[in-house]
């Protein structure tokens, strides 16, 4: 198939450089930039009340936490195909007839597919506004009572509800 052996093993190299280390060094040094600027940015409140900075270091850590999670997800994912591949191309005595190196590489494979719709689940559970809307346009998941009612036009309305 290759005509020298070596152009098979240079292929698994070259693949996993322009694969994966040269995506996630991208992601990381993007993400990096943002988390910079976010970092050194100095909101014009921040200045005023300790509970507004407060809040504002905290949002800030959320955010952080969250493309943490992003890269990590992405170097986690794909980790598992290039591993296989590397062991299948470097390794002569790959046991390709061997049921449990089949069943890692279906697992590694789902992995990749995987990582194209972990993004969204992530910013899902970690950012704090999604759960608030989340709750707000579901209340029966967040076990409230809704807090809207359907107007005479069929749009959904507030409605302030009175203590007595």
């Amino acid at each position: 198939m290759w005509p020298l052996d070596i152009f098979y093993k240079g292929y698994g190299v070259y693949s996993f450089v322009m694969v994966y280390l040269i995506p996630l060094t991208i992601i990381a040094v993007c993400y990096s930039i943002v988390l910079n600027r976010l970092w050194k940015a100095v909101s014009p409140t921040e200045e005023t009340h300790a509970p507004v900075r407060l809040r504002m270091l905290m949002q800030k850590r959320r955010i952080t936490r969250m493309i943490l999670a992003v890269i990590v997800a992405f170097a986690a994912c794909w980790i598992g195909t290039h591993i296989m591949t590397f062991w299948r191309r470097l390794d002569e005595n790959f046991p390709e007839a061997n049921v449990v190196a089949l069943v890692l590489q279906i697992i590694a494979h789902l992995l990749t597919y995987f990582n194209s719709c972990v993004n969204p689940f992530v910013y899902a559970f970690m950012g704090g506004n999604f759960r608030k809307q989340m709750a707000r346009a579901f209340p029966f998941l967040a076990g409230k009572k809704s807090s809207t009612t359907e107007g005479p036009t069929g749009s959904l309305i507030k409605s302030k509800s009175t203590q007595v």
